[in-house]
């Protein structure tokens, strides 16, 4: 079975999904336990990315070839998180401002020096904590881009070249920040970078051999199984954290087959339009949630807005807000900014 399809519908809803679970970890993860394990969807995108980018950079063989890929992934990437990050700088630096119009001293808050803004510009924000500071998701995108980086450039030639730039030296980073370097900066940005690898290396890894894997059986069963195998995930990671980070990849690389799977199965996808739609959010979702939650504290505290607040009926206006405003953001990135660099681009 082969496909030379760009776009797999519920692949992009599964990635709109991973995204909602995101916003409910930092939204409810300090107050109901059930939450916190779904930091792990992280490394669902990572899968996700290798698994649909590996075609393409497969066929990577000559030096524009190459460049125009790097330039298509940094449009990808880059207007949303500059957007976002230049609106938290504002966010900021108004804070600064009314601290400073009081006569009080401005508190440690979010750091705004330029060696900050010159890393999280250049996607390097695992090498810099106080980039992460500025915004906190832009981690992931930091790992994603210099995977991508690395996936350009090393060579094709070798059919085990994904576990050898990749999962394999994932793997060694995981195992040596996980049980010796531990609760560390240089542990954490060397964790980020393993899970980055592990999981982009298994997706790449994953479309090669996508059409000798068999897996007989009903598209819905393909489905089932691809849910099945997420929710094991975060049961995993409740009894022990250090088996999740190296099972977590694995087993979505095995759901997002099965999803492939089902998906090549079926003629007509339920819900389509809805998956479809999540999956053009979801990058916006998982990285203008946590601006969007920061303007809704700013407006709460300032304007006493009691229904922004977190206990406010189990936070689900806070919530649905935290999505409205997430949306709107991300729609207006999609429009003003980042479509017309594609066009701008499109022929380079």
């Amino acid at each position: 079975m082969t496909s030379n399809r760009s776009r797999f519908v519920v692949l992009d809803g599964a990635r709109g999904i991973a995204a909602l679970a995101v916003v409910l970890f930092h939204l409810y993860s300090g107050a109901n336990s059930f939450f916190v394990h779904f930091f792990l969807f992280v490394d669902f995108f990572f899968v996700l990315s290798g698994f649909v980018l590996a075609q393409t950079i497969n066929g990577l063989g000559t030096y524009d070839a190459i460049t125009k890929f790097l330039v298509n992934r940094f449009i990808r990437l880059a207007p949303m998180a500059y957007s976002a990050v230049s609106v938290v700088v504002i966010i900021q630096l108004g804070v600064n401002l009314k601290y400073l119009l009081s006569g009080n001293q401005i508190p440690e808050g979010v750091p705004l020096d330029a060696l900050t803004l010159l890393f999280t510009f250049l996607f390097l924000q695992i090498f810099s904590l106080n980039s992460q500071l500025l915004l906190y998701p832009l981690w992931s995108l930091s790992v994603e881009w210099l995977s991508n980086v690395l996936a350009s450039v090393t060579p094709r030639a070798s059919t085990r070249g994904d576990f050898v730039f990749f999962v394999i030296p994932g793997v060694l980073l995981l195992v040596i920040t996980t049980f010796t370097l531990d609760n560390s900066f240089l542990g954490n940005a060397g964790n980020q970078l393993g899970r980055g690898l592990f999981g982009f290396g298994l997706g790449l890894a994953l479309w090669r051999a996508k059409n000798r894997m068999e897996s007989s059986g009903r598209a819905s069963l393909h489905f089932f199984i691809g849910i099945l195998l997420t929710v094991l995930v975060l049961f995993i990671n409740h009894f022990s954290r250090e088996l999740a980070l190296f099972v977590s990849s694995p087993l979505f690389a095995t759901s997002i087959f099965m999803l492939y799977k089902f998906e090549m199965q079926v003629t007509e996808i339920w819900f389509g339009g809805c998956f479809k739609y999540l999956g053009r959010l979801s990058y916006g979702i998982y990285v203008w949630h946590v601006v969007a939650t920061n303007i809704l504290s700013v407006l709460s505290e300032n304007l006493n807005l009691k229904i922004f607040e977190l206990g406010y009926n189990f936070g689900i206006p806070r919530l649905i807000a935290v999505l409205l405003l997430t949306a709107l953001l991300t729609e207006l990135t999609i429009k003003f900014i980042e479509a017309p660099l594609r066009d701008r681009f499109k022929d380079a």
